[in-house]
Protein backbone atom coordinates (compact mmCIF):
# COMPACT_ATOMS: atom_id res chain seq x y z
CA UNK A 1 0.00 0.00 0.00
CA UNK A 2 1.66 3.36 -0.98
CA UNK A 3 2.40 5.95 1.38
CA UNK A 4 -0.34 8.35 -0.31
CA UNK A 5 -2.87 5.84 0.40
CA UNK A 6 -2.34 5.20 4.37
CA UNK A 7 -2.26 9.27 4.60
CA UNK A 8 -5.82 9.31 2.67
CA UNK A 9 -7.27 6.52 5.51
CA UNK A 10 -5.61 8.47 8.19
CA UNK A 11 -7.23 11.37 7.19
CA UNK A 12 -10.59 9.99 7.01
CA UNK A 13 -10.19 8.32 10.58
CA UNK A 14 -9.39 11.64 11.72
CA UNK A 15 -12.24 13.39 9.63
CA UNK A 16 -14.58 10.23 11.26
CA UNK A 17 -13.27 10.82 15.22
CA UNK A 18 -15.23 13.89 15.50
CA UNK A 19 -18.58 12.80 14.39
CA UNK A 20 -18.12 9.60 16.50
CA UNK A 21 -17.21 11.24 19.65
CA UNK A 22 -20.02 13.90 19.08
CA UNK A 23 -22.65 10.88 18.09
CA UNK A 24 -21.82 9.52 21.15
CA UNK A 25 -22.44 12.46 23.55
CA UNK A 26 -25.81 12.31 22.39
CA UNK A 27 -26.72 8.64 22.67
CA UNK A 28 -29.68 8.46 25.14
CA UNK A 29 -29.20 8.35 29.09
CA UNK A 30 -30.38 4.40 30.18
CA UNK A 31 -32.52 4.23 33.78
CA UNK A 32 -32.85 2.34 35.60
CA UNK A 33 -35.65 2.45 38.50
CA UNK A 34 -36.04 0.95 41.79
CA UNK A 35 -39.30 0.18 42.57
CA UNK A 36 -40.16 -0.07 38.82
CA UNK A 37 -43.91 0.47 39.92
CA UNK A 38 -45.36 2.40 43.24
CA UNK A 39 -47.60 0.39 45.22
CA UNK A 40 -50.23 2.40 47.23
CA UNK A 41 -52.05 0.13 49.26
CA UNK A 42 -53.33 1.09 53.11
CA UNK A 43 -49.65 1.30 54.50
CA UNK A 44 -48.86 3.88 51.83
CA UNK A 45 -47.09 6.68 53.42
CA UNK A 46 -44.72 7.69 50.44
CA UNK A 47 -41.71 5.77 48.87
CA UNK A 48 -37.87 6.28 48.21
CA UNK A 49 -37.49 6.24 44.30
CA UNK A 50 -34.19 5.38 43.37
CA UNK A 51 -32.94 6.81 39.75
CA UNK A 52 -29.73 5.01 38.42
CA UNK A 53 -27.47 5.37 35.41
CA UNK A 54 -24.63 6.62 33.24
CA UNK A 55 -23.69 9.91 31.87
CA UNK A 56 -20.50 11.20 30.44
CA UNK A 57 -17.35 11.56 33.07
CA UNK A 58 -16.99 15.31 32.08
CA UNK A 59 -21.05 16.48 32.71
CA UNK A 60 -22.85 16.79 35.46
CA UNK A 61 -26.84 14.78 35.80
CA UNK A 62 -29.63 16.82 36.66
CA UNK A 63 -32.51 14.43 38.03
CA UNK A 64 -36.46 15.30 37.39
CA UNK A 65 -39.61 13.95 38.13
CA UNK A 66 -42.95 15.61 36.76
CA UNK A 67 -46.51 14.52 37.06
CA UNK A 68 -48.71 15.58 34.31
CA UNK A 69 -50.25 18.70 33.64
CA UNK A 70 -53.19 19.98 35.12
CA UNK A 71 -55.66 22.75 35.61
CA UNK A 72 -55.72 24.56 39.36
CA UNK A 73 -58.07 26.92 40.49
CA UNK A 74 -57.19 28.88 43.56
CA UNK A 75 -59.10 30.90 45.76
CA UNK A 76 -57.99 34.45 46.67
CA UNK A 77 -58.42 36.24 49.95
CA UNK A 78 -58.33 39.59 50.99
CA UNK A 79 -60.09 41.83 53.72
CA UNK A 80 -63.65 43.36 52.79
CA UNK A 81 -63.71 46.58 53.70
CA UNK A 82 -60.44 46.57 55.49
CA UNK A 83 -61.92 43.64 58.60
CA UNK A 84 -63.21 40.73 57.61
CA UNK A 85 -61.05 38.02 55.71
CA UNK A 86 -62.97 35.94 53.11
CA UNK A 87 -62.27 34.96 49.33
CA UNK A 88 -62.07 37.75 47.18
CA UNK A 89 -62.40 36.29 43.63
CA UNK A 90 -60.14 33.00 42.07
CA UNK A 91 -57.28 32.51 39.88
CA UNK A 92 -56.74 29.41 37.62
CA UNK A 93 -53.61 28.34 36.49
CA UNK A 94 -52.92 26.56 33.80
CA UNK A 95 -50.07 23.78 32.39
CA UNK A 96 -48.36 23.27 35.86
CA UNK A 97 -47.42 19.94 36.43
CA UNK A 98 -49.21 17.86 39.69
CA UNK A 99 -45.92 17.19 40.44
CA UNK A 100 -42.16 18.97 39.94
CA UNK A 101 -38.76 17.42 41.91
CA UNK A 102 -35.60 18.83 40.79
CA UNK A 103 -32.53 16.45 42.12
CA UNK A 104 -29.35 18.41 40.81
CA UNK A 105 -25.73 17.25 41.55
CA UNK A 106 -23.93 19.80 43.81
CA UNK A 107 -22.00 21.14 41.15
CA UNK A 108 -25.18 22.22 38.97
CA UNK A 109 -26.91 23.16 42.95
CA UNK A 110 -23.59 25.87 42.85
CA UNK A 111 -24.97 26.46 39.32
CA UNK A 112 -28.55 27.17 40.75
CA UNK A 113 -27.69 29.56 43.80
CA UNK A 114 -24.75 31.53 42.40
CA UNK A 115 -25.56 31.98 38.56
CA UNK A 116 -29.59 32.30 38.33
CA UNK A 117 -30.01 33.09 34.29
CA UNK A 118 -27.25 30.04 33.86
CA UNK A 119 -29.54 28.33 35.81
CA UNK A 120 -32.88 29.24 33.82
CA UNK A 121 -31.15 29.02 30.69
CA UNK A 122 -30.86 25.27 31.09
CA UNK A 123 -34.98 25.63 31.38
CA UNK A 124 -35.17 23.97 35.34
CA UNK A 125 -36.23 25.44 38.30
CA UNK A 126 -39.00 27.44 39.45
CA UNK A 127 -38.73 30.25 37.21
CA UNK A 128 -38.51 28.49 34.17
CA UNK A 129 -41.83 26.54 34.93
CA UNK A 130 -43.31 29.87 35.99
CA UNK A 131 -42.20 31.08 32.36
CA UNK A 132 -44.55 27.89 30.96
CA UNK A 133 -47.79 28.62 33.07
CA UNK A 134 -50.83 30.45 31.89
CA UNK A 135 -52.25 32.40 34.96
CA UNK A 136 -56.24 34.01 34.58
CA UNK A 137 -57.25 36.94 34.99
CA UNK A 138 -54.34 38.22 32.72
CA UNK A 139 -54.52 41.46 34.82
CA UNK A 140 -53.10 39.05 37.85
CA UNK A 141 -49.50 39.37 39.70
CA UNK A 142 -48.38 36.40 37.96
CA UNK A 143 -45.15 36.42 40.10
CA UNK A 144 -46.80 36.63 43.19
CA UNK A 145 -49.75 33.91 42.42
CA UNK A 146 -47.38 31.71 41.12
CA UNK A 147 -45.03 31.98 43.71
CA UNK A 148 -48.07 30.70 46.71
CA UNK A 149 -49.40 28.23 44.42
CA UNK A 150 -45.18 26.85 44.36
CA UNK A 151 -45.60 27.61 48.74
CA UNK A 152 -48.18 25.14 48.86
CA UNK A 153 -47.13 22.81 46.44
CA UNK A 154 -44.16 22.58 48.46
CA UNK A 155 -45.72 21.93 51.61
CA UNK A 156 -47.29 19.10 50.24
CA UNK A 157 -43.63 17.85 49.18
CA UNK A 158 -44.97 17.74 45.63
CA UNK A 159 -42.84 20.50 44.04
CA UNK A 160 -38.98 20.88 45.72
CA UNK A 161 -35.37 20.95 44.80
CA UNK A 162 -32.85 19.12 46.45
CA UNK A 163 -29.97 19.13 46.85
CA UNK A 164 -27.30 16.40 47.39
CA UNK A 165 -29.46 13.39 46.15
CA UNK A 166 -26.98 12.17 43.81
CA UNK A 167 -23.91 10.60 44.15
CA UNK A 168 -21.68 9.39 41.74
CA UNK A 169 -19.01 6.31 40.75
CA UNK A 170 -16.35 6.31 38.17
CA UNK A 171 -16.36 3.29 35.50
CA UNK A 172 -13.92 4.39 33.41
CA UNK A 173 -14.25 4.82 29.43
CA UNK A 174 -15.54 8.39 29.92
CA UNK A 175 -18.43 7.11 31.76
CA UNK A 176 -19.73 7.64 35.75
CA UNK A 177 -22.41 6.52 36.98
CA UNK A 178 -24.67 8.44 39.10
CA UNK A 179 -27.90 6.83 41.64
CA UNK A 180 -30.29 9.51 42.97
CA UNK A 181 -32.71 8.69 45.87
CA UNK A 182 -35.84 10.55 44.87
CA UNK A 183 -38.57 10.98 48.24
CA UNK A 184 -41.96 10.80 46.78
CA UNK A 185 -44.50 11.96 49.13
CA UNK A 186 -47.84 10.22 50.78
CA UNK A 187 -49.74 13.28 48.90
CA UNK A 188 -48.82 11.71 45.32
CA UNK A 189 -52.12 10.38 43.65
CA UNK A 190 -52.55 7.20 40.65
CA UNK A 191 -51.26 8.13 37.41
CA UNK A 192 -48.64 8.38 35.70
CA UNK A 193 -45.34 9.85 36.24
CA UNK A 194 -42.12 10.95 34.11
CA UNK A 195 -38.76 10.58 35.36
CA UNK A 196 -35.92 12.49 33.36
CA UNK A 197 -31.84 12.68 33.70
CA UNK A 198 -30.22 15.04 31.40
CA UNK A 199 -26.24 15.53 31.49
CA UNK A 200 -25.18 18.52 31.34
CA UNK A 201 -21.62 20.04 30.38
CA UNK A 202 -20.72 23.96 29.36
CA UNK A 203 -24.14 25.00 30.12
CA UNK A 204 -26.27 22.96 27.60
CA UNK A 205 -28.01 19.59 27.84
CA UNK A 206 -25.13 16.93 25.75
CA UNK A 207 -27.63 13.59 26.88
CA UNK A 208 -30.83 12.83 28.09
CA UNK A 209 -32.67 9.88 29.15
CA UNK A 210 -36.43 9.31 29.86
CA UNK A 211 -38.73 7.07 31.60
CA UNK A 212 -41.34 6.71 33.01
CA UNK A 213 -43.14 5.14 36.57
CA UNK A 214 -46.97 4.19 37.18
CA UNK A 215 -48.06 5.14 40.64
CA UNK A 216 -51.26 2.17 41.33
CA UNK A 217 -53.47 1.66 44.19
CA UNK A 218 -53.32 -2.17 45.51
CA UNK A 219 -55.51 -4.35 47.48
CA UNK A 220 -58.22 -2.94 49.57
CA UNK A 221 -57.43 0.72 48.81
CA UNK A 222 -58.08 -0.37 44.83
CA UNK A 223 -61.28 -2.09 45.23
CA UNK A 224 -62.65 0.80 47.44
CA UNK A 225 -61.47 3.23 44.80
CA UNK A 226 -63.12 0.97 42.07
CA UNK A 227 -66.26 0.99 43.99
CA UNK A 228 -66.62 4.67 44.60
CA UNK A 229 -66.07 5.37 40.80
CA UNK A 230 -68.20 2.52 39.14
CA UNK A 231 -70.63 1.95 42.15
CA UNK A 232 -71.24 5.10 43.13
CA UNK A 233 -74.49 4.34 44.64
CA UNK A 234 -73.09 1.19 46.34
CA UNK A 235 -70.44 2.74 47.80
CA UNK A 236 -72.99 5.55 49.34
CA UNK A 237 -74.66 3.43 51.14
CA UNK A 238 -71.65 1.34 52.89
CA UNK A 239 -70.08 4.26 53.68
CA UNK A 240 -73.18 5.36 55.54
CA UNK A 241 -73.54 1.92 57.31
CA UNK A 242 -69.75 1.96 57.88
CA UNK A 243 -70.49 5.58 59.95
CA UNK A 244 -73.43 4.13 62.03
CA UNK A 245 -71.57 1.50 62.86
CA UNK A 246 -68.97 3.43 64.11
CA UNK A 247 -70.96 5.72 65.83
CA UNK A 248 -72.67 2.71 67.62
CA UNK A 249 -69.68 1.11 68.45
CA UNK A 250 -68.22 4.54 70.08
CA UNK A 251 -71.76 5.10 71.87
CA UNK A 252 -71.23 1.27 73.62
CA UNK A 253 -67.94 1.82 74.54
CA UNK A 254 -68.30 4.97 76.41
CA UNK A 255 -71.65 3.66 77.98
CA UNK A 256 -70.05 1.07 79.20
CA UNK A 257 -66.79 2.60 80.94
CA UNK A 258 -69.99 4.99 82.56
CA UNK A 259 -71.06 2.24 84.15
CA UNK A 260 -67.90 1.08 85.76
CA UNK A 261 -67.50 4.04 87.60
Amino acid sequence: MSKKMLYAIFGLLLALFPLASTASARLPIHLQLAPAEIEMGLSYQGVDLTISGKIPSNSEVLVRVTGKPEHQKLKKKGRALGLLWMNMGAVSIDNVPSVYLLYPSAALAEIEKNQPEQWRRLGMGFEALRDRVQILPADEDKEKIFGEFVKLKEDADLYGIERGAVHYQENGEGLKSFSCVAPLPSDLVPGEYTVEAMAVKDGTIAARGTTGITAAEIGVTAALASLAFNHGTLYGVLAVLVALMAGLFTGVVFNGSKGAH
